[in-house]
């Protein structure tokens, strides 16, 4: 059976399918019957004259029986059906927002009456290096989670703000508590570095963590709320994970945390960046990790606020992957992950062309990747398993 989500919830669809089925045997056996009568008849069985008209009133009589038999159950089984679906949708209403389609999940309000999510963007990216991404791929790493969660959830308001400017506010009349939730984007920064950049970062998770309000982070956004919740981030030991993060591995809580739901047991995932999560803080919890990052994604609370984090990068295509590749290109070098920034082109280009193309299984074989990269529901798994699971029941709490 087609099946529709609605929360979460797998609501049958209409279908006429047994009522099909069951006029069918009756228009076999009916015929059947009489034909079978019409021949005994004439062997002298049956008591009754075959007449030419009394047979042509048999034949438009089984011939009107059988339509109305269809018509009568596929309209009592589509009743039925319905009567699923509108109650499953009711469900759903009360929660206040449904998962549309079978393919990967949007949130959509039900109603114009039913509040709209509502959403915050920190992104952390210092001035100049907001304009260097914006010129690579068109958009800063805010722009891109903003871009990405109207995808996710059309209709919810989104807000952007800058923590690490010396400028920066909330819009007025805004407060952190006032957001259903909040995502901390990438960010060149160092969190082992006493900057004015990063302080300011800092005491914005710190005032995160005091609101309440749920919070989601990708690679620096995992980094700053480790820190701010007394944890430590230094360079990553094993040197750059460049493009993507190998063979990610859920631990024991991560295979039943709601985080990681549908992730297989060893999947990759769009990565770039040079520093690492070294210690989480007391009571975090380590939900998956690698042989090159040995903190992946965890879950983080501090004061009132939960904190769901990944090292790699759920919210990006692989055009972005593609641009930050270029980007780096004399540090991927520098490093030793390639021989020569033309090596690294090479490789950013097989990136670009799997992006243009994502069903193109030559390209996917070439780069070593499957569908929990390619596909854009699987790879942003985690921000749709962040907002059903956790922003939702604690939005639907504070209503």
């Amino acid at each position: 059976m087609v099946r529709s989500l609605y929360l979460g919830r797998a609501c049958p669809r209409p279908n006429a399918g047994p009522a099909i089925g069951a006029a069918s045997f009756l228009s076999i056996i009916v015929p059947v019957g009489v034909v079978a009568s019409l021949a005994l008849d004439k062997c002298g069985w049956v008591g009754f004259e075959v007449h030419p008209n009394n047979l042509r009133r048999v034949l438009g009589a089984v011939i009107i029986t059988v339509g109305v038999v269809i018509v009568a159950l596929s309209l009592g089984i589509r009743w039925h059906g319905l009567r699923q679906v509108h109650q499953c949708r009711n469900d759903a209403a009360q929660d206040g927002f449904a998962f549309r389609g079978t393919g990967p999940r949007s949130i959509v309000p039900l109603h114009p009456s039913t509040p709209r999510l509502r959403f915050l963007v920190a992104e952390s990216e210092p001035p100049d290096a907001r304009e260097k991404r914006r010129e690579s791929v068109g958009r800063s790493s805010g722009e891109s989670y903003v871009e990405t969660l109207e995808r996710l959830a059309p209709g919810a308001i989104c807000h952007r703000i800058t923590p690490a400017d010396a400028d920066c506010a909330l819009q007025s009349g805004e407060s952190l508590a006032g957001y259903d939730a909040i995502f901390l984007s990438g960010s060149p920064l160092s969190l082992y570095e006493d900057t004015p950049e990063v302080r300011r970062s800092l005491a914005f998770m710190g005032a995160l963590f005091g609101s309440g309000t749920p919070s989601f982070g990708s690679c620096a956004g995992l980094q700053v709320a480790t820190v701010a919740a007394g944890g430590t981030v230094g360079r990553n030991r094993n040197g750059p994970e460049a493009g993507f993060a190998r063979r990610i591995v859920p631990t024991e809580a991560g295979r039943s945390h709601p985080l990681l739901k549908g992730r297989p047991a060893a999947y990759d995932a769009p990565s770039i960046h040079t520093d690492e999560v070294e210690t989480l803080p007391d009571g975090a919890t380590l939900l998956a990790l690698n042989r090159s990052t040995v903190v992946q994604a965890a879950e983080i609370r501090q004061n009132s606020g939960t904190f769901w984090g990944v090292q790699y990068h759920p919210e990006i295509g692989l055009d972005e992957v593609t641009g930050a590749l270029r980007r780096q290109a004399d540090d991927l070098v520098e490093s030793g992950l390639a021989r020569t920034r033309r090596e690294v082109e090479e490789q950013a280009d097989l990136v670009e062309a799997l992006h243009c193309e994502p069903d193109r299984r030559d390209l996917a074989w070439r780069l070593g990747l499957d569908d929990q990269v390619t596909d854009d529901g699987k790879r942003r798994i985690e921000l749709t398993n962040f907002i059903e699971a956790l922003v939702i029941p604690v939005r639907n709490g504070r209503r």
